[in-house]
């Protein structure tokens, strides 16, 4: 099993399968259900769509989506005001997820590269810092916006973007937007 291969599995373990349901609470289970209701049955006209079996004091299905959603990916909320940009940054992009595109990336560009009668040289696979890099360079590009995008690699200084220019080449940049990827086609079902 190659590097690819073995991070590919156990990424995917870790993660639930997408056909499983996130929260399925049975609404006529007697445990979820208090005897005390916020609401009179037939109350208002409002109220008359209203199943009164559902409301209650109790909590208890909050159990069953904490045991349900375990395993799924959190994003930091111990984050506050005073932390830096990049900080917030990897709370969304962690080193697992960007570790999967890389992986996956690289794996596309391969099977791209293979389709050709080419193989993948070791200095053009995609690092972790270049995937940081590149997403950094399409936000500053959203924040900087020039009419076409090798306006950001040009000579003219009235055009040019040194922030861009200096993090990576157009030639890069082009190459990741071209391959870049989140899962393998191999396993995937079209």
């Amino acid at each position: 099993m190659n590097q690819l291969d073995s991070a590919s599995a156990s990424s995917s373990e870790s993660r639930p399968s997408v056909t499983e349901p996130l929260l399925s609470l049975d609404c006529n289970d007697a445990s979820n259900v208090s005897d005390e209701s916020d609401v009179e049955c037939g109350e208002s006209d409002d109220d008359a769509d209203v199943d009164c079996n559902i409301w209650g004091d109790s909590l208890k299905h909050f159990d069953k989506l904490t045991q349900m959603c375990s395993n799924l990916p959190v994003v930091d909320n111990s984050l506050n005001s005073n932390d830096s940009p990049l900080k917030y940054f990897e709370a969304f992009l962690d080193d697992d997820l960007c570790s999967t595109i890389v992986i996956e990336t690289n794996r596309y560009h391969a099977q791209k590269l293979a389709a050709k009668g080419q193989t993948l040289i070791t200095e053009n696979e995609l690092t972790t810092e270049d995937l940081k890099a590149w997403i950094s360079v399409l936000v500053l590009m959203g924040i900087h916006q020039l009419p076409e995008l090798q306006n950001y690699w040009s000579a003219d200084p009235l055009l040019a973007v040194p922030a861009v220019k200096e993090v990576m080449t157009s030639k890069k940049y082009k190459k990741i937007v071209e391959t870049v990827h989140c899962n393998d086609n191999s396993t995937a079902i079209p």
